[in-house]
């Protein structure tokens, strides 16, 4: 978007809003008055709308103030470091900061983690955070999961850690970003791959963890973590069990659902079955259009819908409830939906598509199609879909 001096100046320098004969009588002054209070308003619109988007970009989908009851930083026990003191330490206001105190070997860093949602490591994601601490050096990284990869040694989903480049300079107050994951991901692949004869494959990676790098010395350490914020992900699926399930993965072992046969739906639907997950609006799905693929081969590359350009056949929906993928497709025709209604076993299907709008005449036959689904369709939250090129606004 063009800076609003900059369109105000190329306006005004446009012939065609220029008045022929300026000075020469009113005309001229009332159309030079006119455009100019457009141009006021086309201004202080834009900037409003610039306002209003910057504003709604920046909010985080998970904010942590750290001033709750009790703290939840936790000191990685495989190091050198110990732990002096940790608490939760209150201003005069009631707001409050994570405090810290840690003594360690000079040359060397402990790593204090924060759980969170399992976040995938996509170019919008990035980690933000406001500390004080008393020395200079502090670090923060994201220990990332690779579910692709195992750990011969433990046999547990092999993670790796992303440092980023910002670094503390021992300011009383400081903010740390960590973003360009996915760059950072690729980069220490290539150096664990040189490192290790474990197979590394990051495609589907999370964020597990948020990880504080501070560094020891002569002397306590002491850190004060005030807000820690999480930008990129779906802020509803904070909420889903797997979702938590999968960002407190147990150290003890392999959950069932990290078996190799295990599929891609498995970690994505929930446990209480296929008859909810249609109509969860706080799912994020992942469609692929049906080319006449077996839907066992797209749930294994990690699809959960699947977008059909016909009506399903029984045998489908029944592979489709058992393999846990919703499907976007035609509906019956009008007359099996009148005469037997719209029965639990077309619960697999999340949208209804009715069809391609090319001219004005379908409108009808398709507003009665929709209302004779609305009719007779038991789930409220089941949506229609359709496409048009043209007629955008008949068709909304």
């Amino acid at each position: 978007m063009l800076p609003i001096r900059l369109l105000n100046r190329a306006i005004s320098q446009d012939p065609r809003h220029r008045t022929r004969g300026r000075g020469k009588g009113e005309g001229a002054h009332r159309l030079n008055s006119t455009w100019l209070r457009s141009r006021q308003f086309l201004s202080g619109f834009l900037l409003a709308f610039s306002y209003l988007c910057c504003a709604t970009a920046a909010e985080p989908a998970l904010r942590d103030t750290m001033d709750g009851d009790a703290p939840v930083m936790r000191l990685d026990g495989d190091s050198d470091f110990k732990l002096l003191d940790q608490r939760i330490d209150r201003n005069a206001l009631g707001n409050g900061a994570e405090v810290i105190q840690l003594v360690g070997p000079s040359g060397q860093s402990a790593q204090l983690t924060y759980d969170l949602p399992a976040a995938p490591t996509i170019a919008e994601l990035k980690l933000a955070t406001v500390i004080r601490c008393n020395r200079p050096g502090v670090q923060i990284a994201a220990r990332v999961v690779l579910p692709r990869s195992r750990n011969s040694q433990t046999g547990r989903r092999l993670d790796i850690l992303l440092r980023g480049s910002n670094i503390s300079r021992g300011l009383p107050q400081e903010t740390l970003v960590l973003e360009n994951l996915p760059q950072l991901l690729q980069r220490q692949a290539r150096v664990e791959r040189i490192k290790s004869s474990e197979r590394i494959d990051e495609r589907e990676a999370y964020v597990r963890q948020l990880v504080f790098l501070v560094p020891g010395g002569s002397g306590a350490t002491q850190i004060s973590v005030d807000q820690i914020e999480l930008y990129g992900i779906v802020q509803e699926r904070l909420a889903d069990q797997n979702v938590v399930q999968a960002s407190v993965e147990s150290d003890a072992g392999v959950s069932q659902a990290d078996s190799p046969g295990a599929s891609a739906a498995e970690h994505i639907f929930p446990a209480q079955g296929i008859k909810q997950h249609p109509h969860r609006t706080s799912e994020v799905y992942r469609i692929i259009q049906w080319q006449g693929e077996s839907f066992e081969k797209l749930s294994c590359l990690g699809f959960n819908a699947i977008w059909l350009a016909r009506t399903p056949t029984f045998a489908e929906l029944d592979q489709a409830r058992a393999l846990k993928l919703a499907l976007v497709c035609p509906p019956p025709s009008s007359s099996l939906i009148s005469t037997q209604g719209i029965t639990p076993r077309w619960d697999p299907v999340l949208a209804w598509d009715l069809g391609e709008l090319v001219n004005a005449v379908d409108l009808e036959p398709v507003n009665r199609l929709k209302q004779l689904i609305l009719q007779h369709d038991q789930i409220e939250s089941r949506t229609t879909v359709m496409t048009c090129n043209h007629l955008t606004r008949e068709a909304s």
